[in-house]
């Protein structure tokens, strides 16, 4: 039987998805952290999220899969579609407080292959508080609901520009990659590992948008961020 997964529907996927971020992003300060059997950490958010947004799509889609790392559902090979969740991707930086974390939500076609997204960001976006992804199967992909558009090369260093933090208020003092790299030196900071450090959280970020802004507040960010 082929399934197609309609607008409405999606839209309020997309609405669940986005309000378990808010959510998770507000139970942040107060979140309990534990260990599953295989040593990897887990707490009550993860498990909550999972459940909410399991829950939506179970009871919306009711003929497709739904695969998510804290709970095991029935799984049907021949299905059309299936979702699969991490409801907190970046659970051990979660617990710490630590900003680079998200609810994530894919979408997979009949063949396994991944087709559309949604991901919830709340505290780690393009220059603002928010961040949210999204990519319906067959449509435009969508940033803060906006739809992406890659201008020119993304390869130029003076095209990526990092944002340090002066207070708990406030972003400031927009530079380019390259004057970063000399001010880490500066500091002490041997030119080829702060290259090093620079490059890959760059790497990472380029992947999204060439006006990337990022966070340099210290080791444990720029570690996290890598």
């Amino acid at each position: 039987m082929e399934v197609h997964l309609k607008q409405q529907k999606l839209d309020d996927l997309a609405e669940v998805v986005a309000a378990c971020g808010a959510w998770a992003k507000s139970m942040q300060t107060s979140v309990h952290r534990s260990y599953k059997s295989d040593g990897t950490p887990v707490t009550e958010v993860d498990l909550e999220v999972s459940r909410r947004i399991v829950e939506h799509i179970e009871a919306n889609f009711p003929h497709c899969n739904i695969v998510s790392e804290e709970s095991i559902e029935p799984f049907d090979p021949s299905a059309e579609w299936t979702f699969v969740l991490d409801p907190i991707d970046g659970t051990d930086v979660y617990s710490q407080g630590l900003p680079c974390w998200a609810v994530a939500l894919g979408i997979l076609d009949c063949d396994r292959n991944p087709v559309g997204a949604m991901i919830s960001a709340p505290r780690w976006g393009l220059g603002e508080e928010n961040l949210f992804v999204r990519l319906d199967p067959g449509g435009r992909l969508l940033i803060n609901g906006e739809p992406f558009t890659c201008h020119g090369s993304k390869d130029i260093p003076e095209q990526i520009t990092m944002v340090r933090r002066q207070n708990d208020d406030a972003f400031v003092v927009e530079t380019n990659l390259l004057e970063v790299i000399d001010e880490l030196a500066e500091a002490g900071v041997d030119p080829l590992e702060a290259r090093r450090i620079r490059g890959v959280e760059a790497r990472v970020a380029r992947v999204l948008c060439v006006g990337y802004r990022g966070l340099t507040c210290g080791a444990a960010r720029l570690l996290d961020g890598s």
